[in-house]
This record gives C-alpha cells, structure tokens and sequence, in this order.
C-alpha cells in the first residue's frame, strides 16, 4: 500500500504503508509571482518545506512549478540527508543552491538506476512541447516511471502526447498509477510563452492505449490563467470508456493505493 498526498500543480508526496520510506514529485512550497511582484498562485503552499520530510524528491524539468529552486533550498537546509532526482541538465541548478553533488542523481532519456531494493526509476524523455536535448546533448525534461515497494508510478511532469512518448509509456507493462497533467494548450498561453499540456481527452486516450490501473490527473488548479475544469477529465474518462480507476486529488485528503 502506498499513501498519496496531493500538494498541488504536479506535487505529491508518496509515502509507503509503513512510514519508511518517502518521495515527493515536483514540489512547489512556495510562494509564485508575476514581474509585478503579484502571486499567481490560486492557493498558498499546503505544507511548509518543513513537513516534506522526503528521502528522495524527483523534479521533472526546470519550470519554477516543477523545480522549485526556493524550496529545494530551504529543504536542503532542513532535511540534509534528502537526495534529489533530476535530469541531467537541471544539475548546476542544484549545485548552485549548494546542494552537494552526493546529494544529486541525475538521469537523461532511458536511463534507468536502481536506486535501493524498494525503489527504482527510469527516466525517458517528455515533449515540452518537442522531444530535444540543449545545445550540450542534455535533458532537461523527463517522465519518471518509478517503481516503490512493488507498485509503477509514471509521473510525467509537463507533456505533449507523440507516438515516441506511447511507445515508452507500452513498454513499461503495467502502470498502477499514472499521473498525467491536464491543463491543455492553447494559442494565447503559448504566446506569453506558456508551454502546455495534454487535453483531458489526450490524458485518457493515453489510459486507453497503455496498461493503466489508476489515474490521479494533475496541473489544472495552481497557477492563475494556466487551470483547466477537472470535470472535463472525468467527462473524457467515462465517453472512452476508459478502464481502470480515477481519483480527483484533494489537498485535504489522501489517497491510498493498494
């Protein structure tokens, strides 16, 4: 059994039954604003950077809503032993907050690390919006399929839907929980350079062509301007037809998978 804690955008603390063992995905403890000094966030942080408490804290790529450097900071500050997995072009962003180089895994498109007995990972590469690397070959965005006590989470940080991205998701086997993002695009959002997300309808079409248990849909509700309905997702879920489960995360409740 694994416990879910929703902590917005693509945030989520997994915690496994027995309280040992803790990662969290693409947390956002604080504060967001505009070049005005304004927030743009619908709600404040739902936990201090004290409460993460994670062994381990995987950031999909260098967006401040998925890599937030301000509170990787202060978490490195409070919980020293917490290591943090990134893609390979994200590193100088942590080596420069002073995070140790001991303290950092870095991962590019198909690598994969066992990292303990109970907890592994491998890494491919997300559209954001194209599949690519930087000038130096490097990664900056990834999916993580990560396995945990016997359970596959596919955590996909921000994408696009492409046939590259399918064949990954097919190859993995079975999925227990997937958690896609689920703000779309639009023309608008992408010229203010908001880069997007998949549709509703894209999320569940990917529920449908890949083996998926459980789905937790993401992104839709944290930043002013970039929200999407999740009505839409459970609209989208139920017109497919899709299989499997799906749980609207809640700030305020847990979600267990067993």
């Amino acid at each position: 059994m694994l416990k879910i804690k929703y902590i917005g955008q693509c945030g989520f603390i997994v915690t496994s039954e027995d309280n040992s063992l803790r990662i969290a995905f693409d947390p956002v403890l604080n504060d967001i604003t505009d070049s005005s000094g304004n927030t743009i966030r619908c709600y404040p942080p739902v936990i201090p950077c004290e409460e993460l408490n994670a062994d381990y804290i995987f950031c999909s790529h260098d967006h401040i809503d998925h890599l937030a450097e301000e509170t990787l900071l202060q978490v490195s500050k409070i919980s020293p032993e917490t290591k943090y997995i990134v893609p390979n072009g994200c590193k100088e962003i942590l080596l420069n907050l002073g995070i140790s180089e001991m303290q950092i895994i870095t991962l590019s498109d198909l690598e994969e690390v066992t990292i303990s007995s109970r907890l592994s990972v491998k890494a491919f590469s997300a559209a954001h919006p194209v599949h690519q690397l930087d000038k130096n070959g490097q990664d900056h965005n990834l999916c993580y399929a990560v396995k945990m006590d016997g359970k596959q989470l596919l955590h996909p940080g921000d994408t696009y839907k492409t046939e590259r991205l399918m064949a990954n998701i097919r190859s993995l086997g079975t999925i227990d929980l997937f958690f896609p993002p689920i703000n779309g695009r639009d023309d608008k959002r992408e010229a203010e350079g908001i880069i997007g997300n998949l549709f509703p309808e894209e999320a569940c079409d990917i529920v449908n062509e890949a083996d998926i248990l459980n789905t937790i849909p993401t992104h839709f509700d944290m930043i002013k301007g970039n929200t999407e309905d999740p009505q839409r997702f459970i609209a989208a879920f139920r017109n497919k037809g899709c299989k499997g489960n799906y749980f609207i995360p809640s700030l305020d409740k847990e979600i267990t998978l067993i």
